[in-house]
């Protein structure tokens, strides 16, 4: 199972969509909205960042690094 989370800042609150899909190159299916604060966003990420794709949502994932 591989996740992607796509996010973006909007003033002082980070909105994120939830992805999961079975393996690369499957359909992602969402799972969800989240939004934190800016602390809680910077923990969150510090938490997840080996283990979950982090994409800003004004880029293409596919040609994310």
């Amino acid at each position: 199972m591989i996740f992607r989370i796509r996010f973006e800042q909007k003033g002082g609150h980070v909105h994120c969509r939830l992805f999961q899909a079975t393996a690369p190159g499957r359909t992602w299916q969402k799972n969800g909205d989240i939004t934190f604060d800016e602390a809680g966003w910077i923990a969150f990420v510090e938490l997840l960042h080996a283990r979950v794709e982090f994409v800003p949502e004004d880029v293409d994932p596919s040609s994310a690094p």
